[in-house]
């Protein structure tokens, strides 16, 4: 576990920081003026930038597993200029970047 190799104030540092980031705070005031949606049949091309879908990882994963990658291609096309949530499978209990910042 790499939490118990941690001292704790380190860990408490990670996982409760006394200052919230810059990016953090400038993220959180853009998401009051996006807008939820279904995830489109064709990727890039609503004009409206403030439509935001999201998807499970199994979905994401098809699309960018697509034979012909047209799919993958126009998702990355899409993600360029719109947000597009990911939310992990079920399944996954554990992270592979549960503390990102430890070792920085």
């Amino acid at each position: 576990n790499e939490l118990a190799l941690l001292a704790d104030d380190v860990v408490q540092r990670q996982l409760c920081p006394e200052k919230e980031e810059h990016s953090t705070s400038d993220l959180s005031k853009i998401v009051n003026y996006l807008t939820a949606d279904k995830v489109p049949h064709v990727w890039n091309v609503e004009k409206r930038f403030y439509l935001m879908c999201s998807m499970s990882e199994e979905a994401s994963i098809k699309i960018y597993k697509d034979s012909a990658q047209r799919q993958g291609n126009n998702l990355i096309k899409h993600t360029s200029k719109r947000i597009v949530r990911v939310f992990p499978a079920n399944t996954r209990i554990t992270s592979d970047n549960f503390l990102p910042n430890v070792g920085v």
